[in-house]
């Protein structure tokens, strides 16, 4: 097996015996989104699925804005790049 670029013996490498199988892209994943500020966590939001920019809104709108109005009533920006 091959470890930081080094195998302990010629062509290990390639032997099947010494391959580990990975998934790199496509083998799915989580998408979690959450707010902590000045030492208070809140939930943590998993997405369903792919994040697209609407369920991005709406985690703004549900998750984001109240906890911000909170805090800082309403003197606070939002900036979304």
């Amino acid at each position: 097996m091959v470890v930081f670029g080094s195998a302990d013996k010629k062509n290990e490498a390639y032997n099947e015996d010494c391959i580990v199988p990975r998934v790199q892209a496509g083998g799915g994943g989580v998408t979690m989104w959450g707010v902590f500020h000045h030492g208070e966590t809140y939930d943590l939001h998993i997405v369903d699925g792919n994040l697209d920019q609407y369920q991005y809104l709406q985690i703004i709108e549900e998750q984001l804005l109240p906890r911000a109005r909170l805090t800082f009533g309403h003197n606070f920006v939002l900036i979304i790049c």
